[in-house]
């Protein structure tokens, strides 16, 4: 349960604009001689999939007096230091990363803690690895942050990750809605990774996969 975050176009600026993303579920289906099925969802949630590219990776210094580039050397790093598919890693979906006066529950005045969902196409899951929460509401009443933590990705409490905690628990009625943004834990879908050189220190790597974990 690695919190290291995978590096960014602005440490890796060779990253395509495409990227592939694969949405999966996994269901058992039987089928009766009569051709009657049943059918079983064994997930509550899909596993997402990510493809990424990267143009060029620079591998040194490319002009006498100018600092070091070393895009290849961090991203063959960060695989490396994940041992390949063993850890997982933070990733920003550049299109699915922050919700704003996103309802995460209601109040019962004995529910301290809410899980932090978002919906994407109407469709709501719940979010494991926040990154920042920058405002709670009450009632639409934004709460000072003393009054309410967030448990991270990798935190050791019970409860469990993406929680948002108050002090007092929220009034009985009170709508319970909060701004954040957020990571996707997953880990690497291989144990090897190519890279090519076309140009003189500089290498490119024609795919980069990764699933989700949770």
């Amino acid at each position: 349960m690695s919190t290291q975050i995978f590096p960014t176009s602005t440490q890796i600026p060779g990253v395509d604009i495409t990227i592939s993303r694969k949405v999966e579920w996994d269901t058992v289906v039987q089928t009766a001689i009569s051709g009657k099925e049943t059918r079983v969802a064994r997930r509550q949630f899909p596993i997402r999939t990510f493809g990424l590219k990267f143009n060029f990776l620079r591998s040194s210094t490319l002009a006498v007096g100018r600092p070091a580039v070393l895009e290849l050397q961090t991203l063959e790093g960060f695989f490396n230091s994940r041992q390949g598919m063993f850890d997982s890693f933070l990733w920003t979906d550049p299109d699915d990363n922050s919700v704003t006066s996103q309802g995460i529950g209601t109040g019962d005045s004995t529910l301290a803690s809410f899980l932090l969902v978002r919906p994407f196409g109407g469709f709501v899951e719940p979010i494991y690895a926040p990154n920042v929460v920058s405002n709670v509401y009450l009632n639409g009443v934004s709460q000072a942050s003393s009054l309410w933590n967030v448990y991270p990705w990798g935190t050791t409490q019970a409860i469990g990750p993406g929680y948002v905690n108050f002090v007092n628990s929220p009034a009985n009625g009170v709508a319970v809605t909060a701004d954040f943004t957020y990571y996707w834990p997953a880990r690497f879908t291989m144990d090897n990774m190519d890279f090519e050189r076309f140009v003189n220190l500089i290498y490119d790597n024609k795919k980069v996969e990764f699933k989700t974990i949770i």
